[in-house]
């Protein structure tokens, strides 16, 4: 599949879990995040399907720099908003597991992309990733309770202007 073909399908799966967060009655900064798990998702998925090395050394380049990025925005942004700070042990958590990503990131650079030892890393970094986002989520709508709507909305804008300075 084209890089081009593949990017409008992430693009797609990222808008259908903004849509599916929508539905559930989040706003602003939640179904955003939600879709960005989701197009996370999708590209590790074609990751770890693909034998070739140059395949997997292109979605690689990608994911990367989309886990850091995310997950520094959500912690300057979301995580730092004080209802969601002090929300019960819901910052040690994401600090947790974000350590525990940032941890497996190693192991994956250092294999090469044709070795069982990057499969291997690769599934473990993308069963965390995934298992965060699923945490994550979990929590959106008591997260959206606390803080509101409105203040979702504003969170939103505050988090897309962190990621395009990222």
């Amino acid at each position: 599949m084209s890089s081009i073909i593949e990017e409008t399908v992430a693009k797609a799966v990222g808008r259908w879990g903004a849509l599916k967060a929508s539905i559930s009655g989040l706003e602003g900064i939640f179904p955003r995040l939600a879709a960005e798990h989701d197009e996370l998702a999708l590209l590790m998925g074609r990751a770890e399907m693909t034998s070739d090395p140059q395949k997997r050394a292109e979605l690689w380049a990608k994911i990367k720099p989309f886990v850091q990025r995310h997950e520094r925005c959500e912690k300057v942004v979301l995580y730092a908003e004080p209802s969601i700070a002090t929300f019960e042990g819901v910052d040690d958590l994401h600090v947790e597991e974000t350590e525990r990503i940032w941890a497996l990131l190693e192991p994956v650079e250092q294999a090469p992309f044709e070795s069982a030892q990057w499969e291997a890393s690769f599934k473990q970094f993308q069963d965390l990733v995934l298992i965060h986002a699923r945490h994550e989520e979990a929590l959106f709508i008591r997260m959206q309770e606390l803080i509101g709507a409105q203040r979702a909305r504003e969170l939103e804008d505050v988090y897309l202007k962190q990621v395009f300075q990222a």
